[in-house]
């Protein structure tokens, strides 16, 4: 990758008649704007002389057929891309595959097989009148000191750069022009850009601006080529998922849990908000961006400028305690030898209506189920199966016969949970209904099993266990 220099051209140099030095880290949208004004020429002359094409509205961004010019100015196109345009931060997390083939998209220009390939990259676009270029006012007064001339830098027009990297001032936007031409290039001059121009943030604590620098650095070093390790070019999103699941928000699907997430990019991250409300969602909810985007089959808009943002989310998560603790837990289990002691090693985690629900399997078979919000407080456990300790426990009670209460009172449920829970386990009910049943000496129903259908159920499950076996 070409370093960056200054490009020295000179009339006996090149193949047009003039073409400026283009300084370090300027705009290639600059230096055609200075070609132009120096030599008055207009935008569609500039295109047709060094791109061999017409073009009536510049591109700030990525102009295309740069083989041409960079053939008329005497450079390779590899230095007009990496140092003079930010080609390097907006391909930062795409596949590799397709920024070869984006190259060759600036390279030759725009063709039927090639034209699909450009969306990929989020680059601003001019607009009308002429969009607004940011400035650092050091930056210009030191250009024009060293080179006597002052020019837009590439690094300043990334959206995420908010604060001179070198300067750690607040960058401005440039002023309109008094007559400002639709199609046409604007230099930067001290008409445009002055003391007077406005901050591109306001309202920002010193605390910000020092989160805003560190931002800007790291733009910097992505527009070199330096990309963050974090989040590679591939699988962004898994990384992303990744990250937030090995904090503790998700659950056992693997599923990630989105509201406390946005949450604490709502306390975390309240000035990415205030620096950037395009980037965040119009409802006012920041951090919901962040789960479209990672949620399969959505699609966002300035990829770049957003995964980095995620990645600092990601990175500042702090560990988060997973919903019901990492165990064991309490057997409620009346019949076993272990209730009320922390054995329960299985436990299946489900998030549903912003609440954490879990499912606690014990190897006795028993299982429950209980909820617990965000702050931990917990309800009480939902019997769900009783296991084969029932079985054990009916099989005594229809053997001496008692009557459903009684039974229902020694399994520690009530007459209608006993009759559930016994179907629950592929058992027929073997309590008949109070129809027909005899009274006691105060008139209540005794309901007794049926020994008969019992028995019965008792050699299908045996018949089974054999088969199985």
């Amino acid at each position: 990758m070409s370093e960056v220099r200054p490009l020295c051209t000179t009339p006996s140099e090149i193949a047009v008649g003039y073409f400026p030095r283009l300084f370090p880290d300027e705009l290639l949208y600059s230096g055609l704007g200075r070609a132009g004004l120096h030599t008055s020429r207009s935008c569609v002359e500039i295109h047709r002389d060094l791109f061999g094409m017409e073009v009536h509205r510049p591109s700030l961004g990525f102009p295309y057929k740069l083989k041409d010019l960079a053939e008329k100015i005497a450079v390779s196109t590899e230095h007009l891309i990496y140092n003079h345009t930010n080609f390097l931060y907006y391909t930062a997390f795409v596949p590799r595959l397709r920024v070869s083939r984006l190259v060759k998209l600036l390279v030759d220009g725009p063709d039927r097989r090639n034209l699909s390939a450009h969306p990929s990259i989020v680059s601003p676009t001019p607009g009308l009148p002429p969009k607004p270029l940011r400035f650092c006012e050091e930056c210009m007064e030191e250009a024009e000191r060293s080179f006597g001339v002052r020019y837009w830098r590439r690094l300043h027009q990334i959206p995420l750069v908010l604060i001179c990297p070198e300067h750690g001032c607040v960058l401005r936007e440039s002023l309109p022009l008094n007559n400002p031409a639709k199609f046409r290039f604007h230099p930067a001059s001290r008409e445009v850009a002055q003391s007077k121009c406005p901050a591109v943030v306001t309202r920002i604590s010193s605390s910000d601006i020092d989160e805003l620098l560190k931002v800007a650095k790291d733009c910097e070093a992505m527009s070199r080529g330096d990309y963050p390790e974090v989040l590679p070019s591939r699988s962004i999103i898994g990384v992303l998922k990744r990250k937030f699941l090995s904090k503790g928000y998700g659950t056992e699907g693997r599923v990630v849990s989105w509201e406390p997430v946005c949450q604490h990019i709502i306390e975390r991250f309240d000035w990415m908000a205030r620096s950037w409300p395009p980037l965040f969602d119009a409802s006012g909810a920041p951090g919901v961006w962040l789960a479209t985007y990672c949620l399969a089959g959505r699609k966002l808009t300035r990829r770049t400028e957003l995964m980095q943002l995620a990645g600092y989310i990601a990175d500042s998560l702090p560990a988060r305690r997973p919903p019901f603790g990492s165990g064991p837990w309490i057997c409620v289990n009346p019949l076993s030898n272990h209730c009320d002691k922390m054995v329960v090693r299985k436990l299946i985690r489900v998030r549903q209506n912003m609440v954490n629900m879990g499912r606690f399997i014990c190897e006795c078979g028993y299982e429950y189920v209980r909820s617990e919000n965000d702050e931990g407080e917990r309800t009480k456990p939902l019997l769900r199966r009783m296991g084969p300790k029932l079985i054990d426990l009916m099989n005594v009670a229809v053997a001496e016969g008692w009557h459903l209460s009684r039974t229902a009172q020694a399994a520690g449920v009530n007459p209608q949970t006993l009759r559930s829970m016994i179907e629950a386990e592929g058992y027929p009910d073997p309590f008949p209904r109070n129809e027909g049943q005899p009274r006691d000496e105060r008139g209540f129903r005794r309901v007794i099993p049926d020994r008969a259908l019992w028995a019965k159920a008792g050699r299908r499950g045996n018949d089974n266990e054999n088969c199985l076996g």
